[in-house]
């Protein structure tokens, strides 16, 4: 990368915050700093960020870094750094009471991914240090709070949609009393969403790893279903399960997992969405018995038509030969006629 200093010159740490920001738009994985060496002088340091990405400097004649002490020389051409306080070598780190080179982990930043499946450890200085993991209770708790949440808002999606209506009751005791009322919001005739609704509800509320565990349901681990399908959280009984046996409560949801599945065409979701069973398949179903009936339909309106066709033409015919029928009555008539005025002329 290339810095250009401003004309007026700049100060060891407008250098340095601009080595920074040319870094972070080539994205070279060096930084600078400014710091004061032991004899009260505050120096310029290039630091690279990653063991196989070695610094070097090209066309330094007339550039301050000679001066400065970051390359070896003013002459031209690429040229090695100066004043190398470390080498770059890749961090490692090792588990024991003592450090282990035959067993260390390396890595090319002082990053590492792979220590411990899911968990990120990052180095700062040579040493020793103990590492504390400890499950992330609050994280896993609000992972549970969204599975409900998202429960919650299905249940009240298909009941206002899906189903026709509901039986409300008023009054307690003696006067209680019960009514059916229509679901005026209702946009789907479907069964089909309501029913697997209640299905998976059902493997929800029963399903249990079998495990000697005292959490193997989601009973036991504080959630449970009120009268209208949704469930609430015992957020004490989740806490202390979490906070006991987090595998246990993981093996309760990955078996939930695995037994609402529609793998290989089983599951209670299979054919929810898709196939002859589902909610479009059935739309699909209606759809073409409607237009079968149609087609029925215009074909016999169709034949009707063709049908008054003929009679029609049929009865234009008779009119036809009626009025040919008649047409010859009025010319015999009007000649009988004309016959008897011509005579009753000549006998006059």
């Amino acid at each position: 990368m290339n810095v250009t200093l401003p004309s007026g010159g700049t100060s060891l740490n407008g250098l340095a915050s601009l080595i920074n920001s040319n870094a972070a738009s080539a994205k070279v994985g060096i930084t600078a700093t400014v710091v004061q060496n032991g004899q009260g002088q505050y120096v310029l340091e290039v630091q690279g960020n990653q063991t196989d990405a070695p610094i070097t400097y090209a066309n330094v004649t007339g550039s301050p870094l000679y001066a400065l002490g970051l390359v070896s020389s003013s002459g031209t051409g690429t040229q090695n750094a100066a004043n190398v306080l470390q080498s770059a070598t890749p961090a490692e780190v090792s588990f024991g009471s003592q450090f282990n080179a035959a067993n260390a982990v390396t890595s090319k930043s002082n990053t590492f991914s792979d220590l411990i499946p899911g968990l990120t450890v990052t180095v700062s200085a040579p040493g020793t240090t103990t590492l504390s993991v400890t499950p992330n209770v609050s994280a896993m708790a609000n992972n549970v709070q969204s599975f409900v949440s998202a429960w919650n808002q299905w249940v009240s999606d298909t009941q206002s949609l899906a189903e026709s209506g509901q039986v409300v009751s008023s009054g307690s005791g003696a006067s209680q009393s019960f009514s059916y009322q229509t679901n005026a919001n209702q946009v789907l005739k479907s069964g089909i969403p309501t029913s697997v609704m209640n299905q998976v509800q059902g493997v929800l509320a029963s399903y249990t790893t079998n495990s000697s565990s005292a959490y193997s349901s989601l009973a036991d681990l504080g959630l449970s279903f009120d009268a209208s399908g949704k469930l609430s959280i015992n957020s004490q009984t989740l806490t202390a399960a979490l906070q006991t046996n987090p595998s246990a409560v993981q093996a309760v949801f990955s078996g939930l997992e695995s037994a609402l599945q529609p793998s290989a065409g089983t599951g209670v979701l299979t054919g929810f969405s898709l196939g002859p069973t589902s909610t479009s398949g059935e739309a699909i179903a209606t759809l073409t018995a409607q237009n079968s009936s149609i087609q029925n339909q215009v074909t016999l309106l169709n034949q009707n038509t063709t049908a008054e066709e003929q009679r029609a033409i049929v009865q234009y015919g008779q009119w036809v030969n009626q009025v040919a029928k008649y047409s010859q009555q009025y010319q015999l008539l009007n000649a009988i006629y004309n016959q008897n005025s011509s005579n009753s002329t000549t006998g006059g």
